[in-house]
């Protein structure tokens, strides 16, 4: 195949200078479309993130607020029954009663050969005394002591002298009201 160039070399020049021009144009072309391909893919990544990020926030806020709402309830539901063992004990406890006197009248009332163990008070003003009397005799008395005691109000027990010596005992009662 035999070609024939027949164009004066001027405008040989201007055809290759327009054959380049159109090549560097679809080359821009490309590397642009490539450019502009790729900050799309870039802002759908952005954006993609920032709606996992929201949604993160979303769900950290929901947990935070789940847990400063249980720790809350956890503590009204401990200062609601905190309020309510001070209102027993204020009902119970005078401010203006003397406990020690009360004690020691309680404790020089009871026979010699008697040892207290406990002397527990439950929130309803009741309390148990806990011990040992060495004989029959000493845990007869010690009842007749609690039963009249001054201090005390509604002595009771299960406890029995049912041996010589030894005898554990538990009674229970109630403070006497002031006068």
């Amino acid at each position: 195949m035999i070609s024939l160039n027949l164009l004066p070399p001027e405008r040989k020049q201007q055809l290759n200078r327009r054959a380049t021009l159109h090549r560097w144009r679809a080359g821009m072309t490309l590397l642009l479309l490539t450019a502009l391909f790729g900050n799309l893919v870039f802002a759908l990544d952005l954006w993609w993130l920032q709606q996992e990020q929201r949604s993160v926030e979303q769900q950290l806020a929901h947990v935070r607020q789940q847990a400063s709402g249980s720790g809350l309830n956890a503590i009204n539901e401990q200062t609601r029954h905190l309020n309510l063992t001070v209102q027993s004990l204020q009902t119970t406890l005078p401010a203006s009663r003397s406990w020690g006197l009360d004690l020691s009248r309680l404790l020089n009332a009871l026979p010699r050969n008697v040892v207290v163990t406990e002397l527990r008070q439950n929130v309803a003003g009741q309390i148990e005394i806990a011990g040992l009397a060495r004989t029959r005799t000493d845990f007869i008395a010690l009842d007749d002591a609690l039963k009249n005691s001054p201090a005390l109000t509604n002595v009771s027990t299960d406890s029995i002298a049912n041996k010589r010596e030894d005898l554990p005992f538990l009674y229970q009662a109630e403070w006497r009201p002031e006068s």
